[in-house]
């Protein structure tokens, strides 16, 4: 009996749950969450939707991964090694399901997914000694870029978000950092990894398994968890609808309420948000001329800016078609699919959202045939053009001469 009542209960609440969280975004209302700090904004613009403390300075604990992946695309070449240092070893683990040894080397795309599928601490530090040397030098280069992006409010001490008085950020700011990092294919990637298999020089094809709840919600396309007794739960996930993407992030969060938080969050973004189609790549068509020829050009693919639904602010869109020499245009005249050209989508003096544009046909072209000095020319002038000289020499010297002689003395 007293099962059958609980049950009712849960039924009961969670119905009332949805309901209030139904009716607070019809009327625009912001959701309530158990974490002391959250943000959502518009990955595109980088809008903020949603606010709860968020430029509050806060712990970040392993969301800090995040930046470290940023920085190892920015800094490190796929084909480069990264080799773990007996320092790194002794890193406070963040797991077991795979133990490295000193001097164990692996591929850059091997640590940044294996760094980011089970938060590994060591690698995290070898990252950073591979790029800076040491710990500290890697958490002013993070810093540093951090305030690049706007993020004003971090401060960076080390490469995995082990606990540092010293190492915080907000929620607005990881934000940013998040925001920047998915424009890498790699990075996003590796932050929407469950299963990876991990090779290195000593280990080959290990099974590892990112163990949090982000990967369960089909919206989700990437995100990275934290936790130190500290910072408690923080969570950063990227959430996709219909081409529309919404970065949220809680800090200081509840262990058992930060996943609901942040859903909450990403729901009341995108109520807020429609998607305009801007420039329609079957409609958008060009003629650019070069070297008196006119060549068809078209964008890559259509181009979309997404806004609040109340934003009525006006954009621009501008062509900047590119700089082809004329000997490039002789030599290799310009190829169907050559780039030949951006198109850009920009607000309020920010780049939203750009595109390639590119020929549609192949087009070569003729350099102008010069005039040929025949061979006889060139030898009679070269004759006749020093003994001229030497003619005129002699009558402008004797016309002289026998001038002056005729001058009464």
């Amino acid at each position: 009996m007293k099962k059958k009542f609980k049950f009712l209960l849960a039924v009961m609440t969670l119905t009332t749950l949805m309901f209030t969280s139904n009716a607070a975004y019809a009327e625009g209302n912001p959701p309530e969450i158990a974490a002391e700090h959250g943000v959502s904004i518009e990955a595109q613009s980088g809008d903020v939707l949603f606010d709860k403390g968020a430029h509050e300075k806060a712990f970040p604990a392993s969301i800090t991964k995040i930046m470290t992946a940023l920085l190892l695309s920015e800094n490190i070449k796929e084909d480069e090694t990264i080799t773990i240092s007996e320092k790194c070893v002794n890193e406070v683990r963040s797991n077991s399901q795979i133990l490295f040894k000193a001097g164990e080397k692996m591929s850059r795309d091997t640590a940044l997914f294996t760094m980011m599928t089970i938060s590994a601490n060591d690698i995290a530090c070898a990252i950073g000694e591979h790029i800076s040397g040491n710990a500290e030098d890697f958490g002013a280069l993070m810093t540093k870029r951090a305030k690049e992006l706007g993020a004003n409010d971090t401060q960076f001490k080390n490469a995995n978000g082990l606990h540092n008085p010293e190492h915080y950020t907000t929620a607005y700011d990881m934000s940013l950092i998040a925001r920047e990092a998915i424009k890498h294919d790699v990075v996003l990637k590796a932050m929407g990894t469950k299963h990876y298999k991990v090779t290195t020089n000593l280990q080959k094809k290990v099974p590892v398994t990112n163990p949090s709840k982000i990967h369960d919600d089909p919206d989700s396309i990437g995100g990275k968890t934290g936790f130190t007794n500290q910072a408690r739960n923080t969570l950063v996930k990227i959430d996709e609808k219909d081409g529309i993407r919404v970065i949220n992030v809680v800090l200081k969060g509840n262990k058992y309420q930060y996943y609901d938080d942040i859903k909450r969050m990403s729901n009341y973004g995108f109520e807020q948000l429609h998607k305009k189609k801007v420039v329609d790549e079957t409609k958008w068509n060009k003629k650019l001329t070069f070297l008196e020829k006119k060549v068809l050009v078209k964008p890559e693919k259509s181009l979309y800016l997404v806004t609040k639904k109340t934003d009525t602010s006006a954009y621009d869109i501008n062509f900047n078609p590119k700089t082809i020499s004329k000997s490039s245009l002789y030599a290799q005249g310009i190829k169907k699919g050559q780039v030949v050209g951006k198109l850009k989508v920009e607000k309020d003096g920010k780049l939203i959202d750009e595109v390639n544009v590119i020929s549609t046909q192949n087009v070569s072209f003729e350099k102008p045939k010069s005039f040929e000095i025949p061979f006889w020319v060139k030898v009679l002038v070269a004759i006749v053009v020093p003994l001229g000289s030497y003619v005129g020499f002699v009558f402008l010297y004797n016309y002289r001469y026998f001038n002056n002689k005729k001058r009464p003395v």
